[in-house]
């Protein structure tokens, strides 16, 4: 029996709770098409988004000679390998057709960026283990003098083919401008074709104790199966905004995207109405029968900025926002990210430029319409591609007869200002409904930074910049 792509496996592994594994293009690889999403992980590699994954070459007669016990005891040894600065050790055991994307240099900046922080290794315990898909994994709970990490193995038969340090859950804190005294929280429940999406709506308390009506805002995510805080790393960028809005009088809504909870993927035939439009749609439906809630309006953040003139065109809203939203092709913007990343060290590898190679060659393929029906290219399925080919995001917000507001990261590497803002401004021109702010420190994830940006600075404890907050706060209590 055939067995699912890695691709697939490693979604279904995030949705059933211990976290995506890395150390191939998955559904929430840190460079996406139009921004991340994602767990509470960080990867140790993985930076292409081109083509679909092989199917494992190892049969399962194979598989069977090599035990739980075992591989228990080979990811503990890689546990004590990276505490040793053996990297050269661990990427010796990582499967060959993966070795290129599961770096001794990744390995080395992992580590280094979240568990060296910690204090000395004290050891290791087994949290998880299983099989999805035929994929074996092993989650070990790695305890240091200052806290605990996970660390997350996947294999095939003997060797590894993924591997991340996660951040527990817990290690959140909410922003310091957040005063959740003033916010009563409720579960909420999106209707959607594949399954019902759980959903938190962050209300003003004074909304619930029959004062004034309040406006409300949606949140719609980037690329990626990200769950309803869009979290990366220690960052929970969408519950930043849902505390910090509701903070200062707005309700926000915020859901889990259906690649999250529904077990489908981006390769499953979605074109952007499926992935993105349809259930931020159906949010806003869900919203707006709030009674403590009055005008609403949708707030994409990357794709979902993308997809923020289209959800406002088909849904009745009063106000639409896109932060860190591109505006052009988005296969050129993918092969600008993998090109930024492989040459932010000064060098680029023969693997790195045969993967920019493939990945501009695969955007080529998308532009000029060159696709087969089923096909899946930079991790997105010809319907996607077809569906976004006459797509002006743009021109289409322009067109709306609504207040618009449109954010931007003067450190967002993946959305550059310089290639997004001109595009939305020379459409929206000099039209007074239209807001358009540039944030200079702030990066994709609408953290502040400092210095050259990179993908690990995703990984760092922060909280989104508190003058984006404020600036969509006071656009929202002017709709209606």
């Amino acid at each position: 029996m055939q067995r699912p792509s890695r691709r697939r496996v490693l979604a279904a592994l995030a949705s059933g709770g211990i976290g995506a594994i890395a150390g191939c293009a998955s559904d929430d690889a840190p460079t996406e098409t139009t921004g991340t999403t994602s767990a509470s992980e960080t990867a140790t590699t993985s930076t292409t988004t081109t083509g679909t994954d092989s199917e494992p070459t190892t049969d399962e007669e194979t598989e069977t000679t090599v035990t739980d016990e075992a591989r228990v005891g080979i990811a503990k040894a890689v546990a004590r390998e990276l505490d040793a600065g053996e990297f050269d050790a661990v990427h010796d055991r990582v499967a060959d057709r993966v070795t290129a994307d599961i770096s001794e240099a990744a390995l080395r900046r992992g580590w280094e960026q979240l568990a060296e922080p910690l204090g000395a290794y004290r050891g290791s315990t087994v949290a998880d283990r299983g099989t999805s898909g035929g994929y074996p994994y092993v989650v070990l709970r790695l305890s240091f003098e200052r806290g605990v990490r996970r660390l997350v193995v996947a294999f095939e038969a003997d060797a590894i083919v993924g591997l991340r340090i996660r951040v527990p859950e817990d290690a959140y804190e909410p922003p310091s401008y957040a005063d959740q005294s003033s916010i009563v929280a409720r579960s909420v429940t999106v209707p959607s074709p594949d399954c019902e999406l759980g959903g938190t709506l962050a209300l003003p308390k004074r909304a619930t104790e029959g004062d004034d009506l309040v406006p409300g805002v949606v949140l719609v995510h980037g690329t990626g199966p990200a769950g309803r805080n869009q979290q990366i790393g220690p960052n929970r960028p969408f519950q930043d905004l849902a505390l910090g809005l509701a903070t200062d009088g707005v309700a926000v809504l915020r859901y889990d995207k259906r690649t999250h909870a529904c077990g489908v993927s981006r390769a499953d035939g979605l074109d952007l109405g499926d992935l993105t439009v349809d259930d931020a749609d159906s949010a806003l439906n869900v919203l707006r029968d709030r009674p403590e809630v009055g005008p609403v309006a949708v707030v994409g953040h990357s794709q979902g900025g993308y997809a923020a003139p289209r959800i406002a065109d088909v849904a009745d809203v009063d106000g639409m926002a896109a932060l860190a939203a591109p505006a052009g092709s988005l296969a050129d913007l993918v092969v600008h990210q993998n090109r930024y990343l492989a040459e932010l060290d000064g060098e680029v590898t023969d693997a790195e430029r045969d993967r920019i190679d493939a990945v501009a060659s695969a955007a080529d393929r998308v532009q000029s319409g060159d696709l087969d029906d089923d096909e899946v290219l930079l991790n997105f399925h010809a319907a996607f591609w077809n569906d976004v080919a006459s797509y002006d995001p743009p021109a289409l917000a322009a067109s709306l007869d609504v207040p618009r507001f449109l954010g931007f990261g003067g450190r967002d590497w993946q959305v550059p200002v310089d290639r997004a803002r001109p595009k939305w401004t020379d459409a929206l021109g000099d039209d007074p409904s239209a807001t358009v702010e540039t944030y200079d420190a702030v990066n994709h994830h609408l953290l502040p930074g400092e210095g050259e940006p990179t993908l690990d600075e995703y990984y760092q404890p922060g909280s989104v910049a508190e003058g984006i907050v404020d600036d969509l706060a006071a656009w929202a209590r002017t709709l209606g």
